[in-house]
């Protein structure tokens, strides 16, 4: 009888002691959940650029840390330094509506079928070989492909860094506002009233994808750094991704928790991505839109941003919006300032402190959970 009991005891010992253990386990991970899930505070992370004081910008590109153009109306600036030193490097009539840029080159879009182009010195106007009357909205490169985006249908590619071009035109009864493709071959386009274009040529053929809304989608980013993901913007908040096995074909809709107009997403790692829009609408997630925060930059009562753009830390909204009773056009983040990224919650800068953070907590847990089945043992 009494080695029954003993028996019985340590059969409960034993157990109470994994009881313990996968308890603190589960009490560890929630803890850390609620951690990765939080945090975006906003306050000090987001500065005043003063060089855009009273200017309406409307889009920019980080080509790298020591290399940044910012494009307002008519203007293109440039800049070896995120926070300021912006110089005027080209200047039009026209109005310009969107840029993009890589190391080779840059393309700005505007009205009337003008855009212009810059291999690193001079821009030139753009020659298409065709009359092009429409309005230019948006631009995507890969590589020496780009495509040109508009108006009635207007899609227009060069597969030689922009020197010659084809007229890939879709129809004159749609507007298409932006594209962006995963290699030179596949590639999305979105436009109004819920428009999703798809190719896997280059563009010589484009098929309608089923988007599931009927508002107008401005912007999307194609990631493909580690899982192939789709993401996209329009207007009354939407947002919509794609990614698996239906990666590109079905487009589902996540709740931003906004209604503002979204007009440019990024998306700079994996998982995290920074969505700009109407109200000064500036969202954060680093969570795969699991959680959408509002970054708050301090000040700002009034206006819009019109695209960000980030990497390696630095950051940069264009648009315009009240700060402290001034219009500016532009508010840039960067990480030499007092490490602003922990402000507002950014967890993806690296990724070696979070193991060696996640091995001494994993440790912890082992200890602790061994003095409380110990404990529990002597009782």
């Amino acid at each position: 009888m009494l080695r029954s009991s003993i028996a019985k005891g340590r059969f409960e010992n034993k157990y109470s002691y994994y009881i313990a253990l996968i308890v603190l386990v589960l009490l560890v991970i929630s803890d850390y959940n609620a951690f990765a899930q939080t945090g975006y505070a906003g306050e000090g992370g987001w500065y005043e650029n003063d060089d855009f004081s009273g200017i309406i910008t409307l889009d920019s590109a980080i080509i790298s840390d020591t290399n940044i153009l910012v494009m307002s109306e008519n203007k293109i600036f440039s800049s070896d330094n995120i926070s300021g030193g912006y110089e005027e490097v080209y200047s039009t009539v026209a109005s310009l509506n969107a840029m993009k840029a890589t190391e080779d080159i840059t393309i700005a879009v505007g009205d009337d079928g003008f855009a212009v182009r810059s291999s690193g010195s001079d821009f030139i106007e753009i020659d298409f070989g065709v009359v092009v009357s429409s309005d230019l909205l948006g631009v995507t490169i890969y590589g020496s492909h780009i495509w040109i985006v508009g108006t009635g249908g207007t899609i227009m590619h060069s597969n030689d860094s922009g020197v010659n071009w084809s007229d890939q035109s879709y129809s004159e009864s749609i507007q298409l506002n932006d594209g962006d493709f995963m290699n030179s071959s596949r590639g999305w386009l979105v436009g109004d009233e819920g428009l999703i274009l798809y190719t896997n040529d280059s563009g010589l053929n484009w098929t309608s994808v089923n988007s599931g809304v009927s508002t107008d989608l401005n912007a999307i980013d194609v990631e493909t750094s580690a899982q192939n993901r789709i993401w996209i913007v329009g207007d009354s908040g939407v947002f919509l991704f794609s990614w698996g096995t239906s990666f590109g074909v079905r487009f589902d809709l996540k709740d931003t928790g906004v209604l503002a107009d979204l007009y440019d997403i990024i998306s700079p790692s994996f998982g995290v991505f920074w969505i700009a829009g109407d109200n000064y609408t500036l969202l954060g997630s680093q969570n795969q839109g699991t959680d959408f925060i509002q970054q708050t930059i301090p000040d700002v009562s009034t206006g819009y941003f019109t695209s960000v753009q980030m990497m390696a830390g630095k950051g940069i909204v264009t648009g315009t919006a009240t700060f402290n009773t001034i219009i500016n056009g532009s508010f840039y983040v960067d990480p030499a300032d007092i490490d602003p990224w922990e402000d507002i919650g950014f967890y993806s800068r690296s990724v070696i402190p979070r193991l060696l953070g996640g091995m001494i907590r994993a440790l912890q847990v082992v200890l602790i959970a061994l003095m409380i089945g110990f404990a529990l043992g002597l009782l």
